[in-house]
């Protein structure tokens, strides 16, 4: 670990690197994983600017990792809309504005399925997985909404606990 961004030479021809600055506060899990492997850590977190302008070296994309992604993003839009017309679940008769606010289940999905897929854009490891993986997200859409749809309604979920945290934040205030 440096205070400096020291460079390195990586083993990929044209690509070097800058080594990250320790951070001011630790979260648990990067703290973990530094004490587990220092190395592991500051390469996750090193600057590759030769190669790409995120942070770290870019993972190559996986279909499960993505639909997991495309998974908690529908779910966190589903709760900030169900937060915004106070509803505790998708029980609450205003939850089903909250969702058409949205544009439904399918829609929600494959608005946030071309999110994710344009986030991969600038990541030279996605590159030959584009198309792929558009094509792969896009037969998928179904199985991914009935996933939101069973996650946001489940009694007892974390997802309709936090609803309910929120919304009863919220109420009293």
């Amino acid at each position: 670990m440096n205070d400096t961004g020291d460079h390195f030479v990586t083993a990929v021809q044209g690509v070097n690197g800058t080594w990250p600055t320790a951070p001011g506060l630790w979260s648990y899990s990067s703290l973990g994983v530094a004490e587990e492997c220092p190395r592991r850590w500051m390469l996750s977190r090193a600057d590759y600017g030769d190669l790409w302008g995120g942070h770290g070296y870019p993972s190559r994309p996986a279909l499960a990792a993505l639909t997991g992604s495309v998974v908690h993003r529908c779910l966190e839009l589903l709760l900030i809309a169900f937060h915004g017309r106070g509803c505790s679940s998708v029980a609450d008769p205003a939850a089903v504005e909250a969702i058409r606010g949205l544009g439904g289940y399918s829609k929600l999905v494959e608005s946030v399925i071309a999110e994710e897929i344009a986030a991969l854009k600038d990541n030279p490891r996605a590159a030959d997985l584009g198309p792929a993986l558009t094509r792969q997200m896009t037969k998928g859409v179904s199985r991914i909404r009935a996933r939101v749809q069973m996650q946001s309604a489940a009694p007892g979920s974390r997802q309709s606990m936090a609803a309910s945290r929120w919304t009863r934040k919220a109420r009293t205030r």
